[in-house]
């Protein structure tokens, strides 16, 4: 059942493109962070299966070929608890419900993506009386 794991450049590319955020709308934890170690990270996070990879798997589908299952369209990234959680209860968790998630999570990203902290930025000039002071003093 190996060739039914995601391949490394897999889950790169399904951690970025949520920005290595958990995929869960209720969650959105960061999944990844610095470690005390400079040249170490910190990394709560999974690629999940979708359709599950190996028979008995939450929504596994016999009838899918490996290719498939292994395919990044069959993949969603998750904190480690909220892919224990799907995995846990599946018809909870449907397989259109996780790909909805996937769906709007990656919708969201690309709308920041290149994007300035302009909204922070309004923000502190809204709001902070010492940037309105300086900004008034030209």
């Amino acid at each position: 059942m190996d060739e039914d794991r995601f391949s490394k450049i897999i889950v790169e590319t399904l951690a970025k493109r949520a920005a290595n955020i958990c995929s869960n709308p209720e969650c959105r934890a960061q999944t990844a962070g610095p470690a005390d170690v400079v040249d170490r990270s910190i990394n709560t996070c999974e690629a999940a299966h979708i359709y599950g990879a190996k028979p008995g798997s939450a929504r596994h589908e016999p009838e899918q070929q490996s290719i498939n299952r292994s395919d990044i369209a069959n993949g969603i990234w998750l904190c480690r608890n909220c892919h224990g959680m799907i995995d846990r209860d599946a018809t909870r968790y449907p397989a259109p419900l996780l790909f909805s998630w996937r769906r709007g999570h990656e919708t969201e990203n690309a709308t920041r993506l290149g994007k300035s902290n302009t909204k922070l930025l309004l923000d502190i000039m809204n709001v902070d009386p010492l940037f309105q002071t300086m900004s008034k003093l030209g």
